[in-house]
């Protein structure tokens, strides 16, 4: 198959390998310092929630063993149910938003469902997640227009090196 004849999808899924690296060069160098804000307040909250829609909320399952054995209670939540049915309590809440303006993940960072410092995992760092997070993690997946393929294997990196951070 000619280049021109690939789909957005099948381009972008080509282009997961150079994603993944782009990823690893920034946090291999000055870059895992951006981990310290969500290493100081994973360990003082000891209680994290992530929230994001699709891929994005169930990509944190990745490392609640690892949290869980560092001794923090983690749990992942779709953002819409979580702005719609908040609960109370106290904890981080970390977003997780390719876009970083779909508008569930939006209003969770512009008013948080409880008490406790907001991250995020967001693409697009000059979003309205990102300023609205006391810190957030980019997943460095450069432009996506398909479905979910670099920014999913990006977040899921991301992820991976926040358990490790731990």
């Amino acid at each position: 198959m000619s280049e021109q004849e690939l789909t957005s999808y099948q381009r972008e899924v080509g282009e997961m390998p150079a994603a993944l690296a782009a990823l690893v060069r920034v946090y291999r160098g000055d870059g895992w310092e951006m981990f310290e804000p969500w290493r100081a307040q994973a360990k003082s909250s000891r209680r994290v929630r992530f929230a994001g829609m699709g891929t994005s909320e169930f990509a944190p399952l990745l490392i609640a063993g690892e949290l869980a054995r560092a001794g923090v209670d983690a749990t992942a939540h779709d953002a819409g149910e979580l702005l719609h049915y908040p609960y109370p309590g106290e904890g981080l809440l970390v977003l997780i938003s390719q876009s970083g303006e779909s508008v569930e993940t939006r209003r969770l960072a512009e008013k948080p469902p409880f008490k406790g410092p907001v991250g995020a995992i967001v693409n697009n760092t000059d979003s309205t997640v990102a300023r609205a997070a006391s810190w957030f993690l980019p997943m460095c997946a450069g432009d996506e227009t398909a479905i979910s393929t670099k920014t999913y294997i990006n977040t899921l990196g991301v992820l991976h090196l926040m358990g490790q951070a731990l």
